[in-house]
C-alpha cells in the first residue's frame, strides 16, 4: 500500500471511529431518555417514532459541527438530514467510512433499504390523516381560516376548495356554534362537488387575554410611538390620568401585578410598550415600538405580557363547551397557549370526559409562549401518549413572547424536533398577509412561504383577497416542491444552465 493510500485510509478510519463513538453515545443516552418517558404507556404506533425522537434529542445535546464539515468534505452525508432516521444515518455513514478505509468486513446496516422519509414514511401517513391526501405536485397542504361569509356563501367556499384548500380552520374565538355548523355544511358540500376530502380543523381559543373594551372620546382612536394609554380592569368609564385612550383587560389580577418597565404588547406585537407608572386602577403604558404611521386600536385584539408567565387554566369554560361541537364536526382539534405537561394532561382529561373513544380526534398543540417552546420535547411526548398530536407554530404570539430575533431560530428548531418525532407541523400566522388583506404581496412574504414549505401544512388567515392568497400559495408550494423536500435541495434541471451552449 502506498503512503498516499495509507494516509487516505487513516483519514477514513479516524472518521469511522469518531462516528462510531458518536453513535454509541447517542444510543446510550437515547435509551436513557426513552426509558424516562415510560414507554409502556405510549401508544403502540408511536413507540418507534418516540425512540427515534429520543436518539435525536441525545444527538442535539452535542455540538457536531466540526464532524459535519469533515464528512461533507469527503462527499459523505454531513448528518444534516437525519431527523427522521437518526441511528440508521449514523450506521450508514459508519459503514461507508469503514469500506473506504479498507477495514475488515462490516455488516451492511439493516436500514439500507428502509423508507424513512417521503412517501410511505410514518410522517407521510400521519400527514394524510391530519390534512388529507393533498395534491400530487406539492408536499404541503393548505389550511385556511374560514371567514364569517363561509357560513352563507356557498360559491365562496366552492372557489376556495377549487383553488386548493385542503383544510378548513374554524376559529372558535369568533362567531358561534350555529355559524360554525353552516360553515361545515358548506365545506362538505364543496368537497363533494370537487370530489375531495376537505378536513375540518377547529381551533379552541384558549385563555388568550384580549382587549375587552375601549374607552375614549376620540372618533378615530389611533396610537403612535411615544403615546401613552391606560390599561385597566375597571369597567366604570372615567378619566385615567390624562390618557385619551383607555383599554379594558378582563383579568384584574394581571393588571394589579404589573411592575414598572414590564413589557406589554397589543395585536400580535404590532404595538409594543412598557409600563410607565402603576396606579390603584391600573397602569399607564408608553408605546416604545410600532409602525410610524400609527395604528387604530380595536377591541378583541390580543394582549401579551412577555415578561411573565400567566397562571391561567389552559381551557376556559367556553373552550370546554366548544369541544362539544368539535367532537361532532372536527377531524382535528387545535389547543392554544399550552405551557407545560400539566396543561397537556388537563386537556387529555377534559377530552376523555367530553369525547368518547369512538369519537377520539387528532389534535394539535399551538406553540406560542416561551414556556411552551422550552417544554417542547416533553409536550410532544405527553400529547402523543394519548392520541396523534401535531404542532402549530403560531408565530404571532410566539414572536411577541420570545422576540423577533429568536423566532427565526426557534421556528427552525420546532421543525427539526417534530420531524424527528414524526409528527406534522402547521406553519401559521401572517402568511401572505399583505396579499390576503390588500391584494398585493411583499417580497418577504414570498420567501416566508418558501421556508414554510418544509412544514406539512401552511395556514392562511382570512381576508378580502383570500382567493388570490390560496392561488398564489398553491403556486409557490408547487414550484418549491420541484426544488426542495424538507431541508434537502432537489437538483432539477435548470433552464438557465440548459441553454448555456445555445
Amino acid at each position: 500500500m502506498t503512503n498516499d493510500k495509507q494516509q487516505i485510509n487513516n483519514i477514513y478510519k479516524d472518521l469511522y471511529l469518531e462516528v462510531s463513538d458518536l453513535r454509541k453515545n447517542v444510543y446510550k443516552d437515547g435509551q436513557q431518555i426513552y426509558a424516562s418517558w415510560d414507554p409502556s404507556t405510549l401508544r403502540e404506533d408511536f413507540k418507534e417514532a418516540a425512540l427515534n425522537f429520543a436518539y435525536y434529542v441525545a444527538l442535539r445535546r452535542r455540538d457536531i459541527r466540526k464532524l459535519q464539515l469533515k464528512l461533507g468534505n469527503l462527499g459523505l452525508s454531513s448528518l444534516g438530514r437525519l431527523e427522521g432516521h437518526v441511528l440508521s444515518t449514523l450506521d450508514l455513514v459508519a459503514y461507508h467510512l469503514a469500506k473506504s478505509a479498507d477495514m475488515p468486513a462490516v455488516d451492511i446496516p439493516e436500514h439500507m433499504t428502509k423508507t424513512s422519509q417521503g412517501h410511505g414514511s410514518t410522517l407521510d401517513k400521519l400527514t394524510k390523516n391530519f390534512f388529507g391526501q393533498g395534491a400530487n405536485n406539492r408536499y404541503s397542504r393548505i389550511m385556511v381560516t374560514m371567514p364569517n361569509e363561509a357560513a352563507t356563501d356557498q360559491d365562496l367556499v366552492d372557489q376556495m376548495v377549487e383553488a386548493g384548500l385542503d383544510v378548513a380552520r374554524i376559529n372558535c374565538a369568533h362567531d358561534d356554534v350555529s355559524t360554525w355548523r353552516k360553515m361545515v355544511e358548506n365545506i362538505h358540500q364543496a368537497g363533494k362537488k370537487y370530489e375531495r376530502d376537505i378536513k375540518i380543523f377547529t381551533d379552541i381559543a384558549g385563555p388568550k387575554v384580549r382587549i375587552q373594551a375601549i374607552y375614549t372620546t376620540l372618533q378615530n382612536p389611533k396610537l403612535y410611538e411615544g403615546d401613552s394609554f391606560f390599561l385597566t380592569s375597571d369597567t366604570t368609564l372615567k378619566g385615567f390620568y390624562d390618557c385619551e385612550i383607555v383599554l379594558s383587560c378582563p383579568i384584574p389580577e394581571i393588571i394589579q401585578d404589573l411592575k414598572v418597565d414590564e413589557a406589554v404588547s397589543l395585536d400580535d406585537g404590532k404595538i409594543i410598550g412598557k409600563v410607565q407608572k402603576t396606579y390603584p386602577e391600573g397602569v399607564k403604558i408608553r408605546i416604545t415600538q410600532m409602525a410610524s404611521n400609527g395604528k387604530k386600536v380595536k377591541a378583541t385584539k390580543g394582549i401579551n405580557f412577555p415578561d411573565r408567565e400567566l397562571n391561567i387554566p389552559v381551557l376556559t369554560d367556553k373552550d370546554i363547551d366548544d369541544l362539544a361541537f368539535s367532537k361532532e364536526a372536527a377531524d382535528v382539534i387545535g389547543f392554544s397557549f399550552v405551557h407545560d405537561l400539566d396543561d397537556v394532561r388537563h386537556i387529555n382529561q377534559v377530552m376523555a370526559e367530553k369525547v368518547t373513544e369512538d369519537q377520539d380526534k387528532l389534535a394539535t398543540i399551538k406553540l406560542e409562549t416561551v414556556s411552551g417552546f422550552e417544554n417542547l420535547i416533553n409536550i410532544i411526548i405527553e400529547a402523543n401518549r394519548y392520541r396523534p398530536t401535531g404542532i402549530m407554530i403560531a408565530r404571532g404570539d410566539l414572536a411577541v413572547e420570545v422576540g423577533y430575533l429568536r423566532l427565526s431560530v426557534i421556528q427552525e428548531e420546532i421543525l427539526w424536533f417534530c420531524e424527528a418525532a414524526q409528527i406534522p407541523v402547521i406553519w401559521a400566522t401572517q402568511v401572505l398577509e399583505s396579499l390576503v388583506k390588500s391584494g398585493v404581496p411583499s417580497r418577504a412574504e414570498i420567501s416566508d412561504v418558501s421556508m414554510g414549505a418544509r412544514a406539512e401544512c401552511v395556514m392562511l388567515n382570512k381576508g378580502d383577497h383570500i382567493l388570490e392568497g390560496i392561488n398564489l400559495l398553491r403556486s409557490i408550494l408547487e414550484d418549491i416542491d420541484e426544488h426542495q423536500f424538507k431541508k434537502t435541495a432537489l437538483m432539477k434541471q435548470l433552464n438557465v444552465a440548459k441553454t448555456i451552449f445555445e
